[in-house]
């Protein structure tokens, strides 16, 4: 088993089961239409409550973030135990587990079969994954960053037609 040197919040993040219980795409989506309407009839309170929106994703950006650090340390020493174990110096006891009868030589053999190895996909294509939910929470960040304005706009738009001007 590998061992890791950092926190050990960090192993939950490592347990395969521990990315379910992420937010997933549908979920976000959901969350910021709730979230994403103004109430023109009660702007000053919309204005109050950007900081808390605010914080509310920011805490889901940092917790995909904080994951992708630990999933990309992960696929590193994932990777490097891969290596020895097709270059053939893995331990006697890894072989008996899981027989692999070629001895490849060349780094590029190497290489195919460790980014190829099914477990190494299945961290790379979680990877893809949070980046996918961060472009996400990053344009909701962004709409987060401009809704002062958008409430702004609104209420000169209320006093230009109720003739406040």
């Amino acid at each position: 088993m590998l061992q890791y040197p950092f926190d050990y919040k960090w192993k939950n993040f490592l347990n395969p089961w521990y990315i379910y219980s992420m937010l997933n795409h549908e979920q976000l989506l959901e969350m910021w239409e709730k979230d994403a309407p103004i109430n023109k009839t009660n702007l000053d309170q919309e204005a109050v409550d950007i900081p808390k929106l605010h914080h509310k994703y920011l805490k889901i950006v940092m917790d995909i973030r904080s994951k992708k650090i630990a999933y990309n340390h992960q696929l590193e020493d994932l990777k490097k135990e891969k290596e020895l174990y097709y270059s053939g110096q893995a331990t006697p006891a890894e072989y008996k587990e899981k027989p692999f009868d070629l001895k490849l030589k060349t780094k590029g053999g190497i290489e195919k079969h460790v980014n190829t190895d099914p477990e190494v996909v299945t961290i790379k294509q979680k990877l893809e994954y949070m980046d996918v939910l961060l472009e996400g929470t990053n344009h909701i960040m962004d709409q987060i960053k401009w809704r002062n304005s958008s409430i702004k706009s609104a209420i000169d738009w209320a006093r230009f037609t109720s003739g406040s001007l």
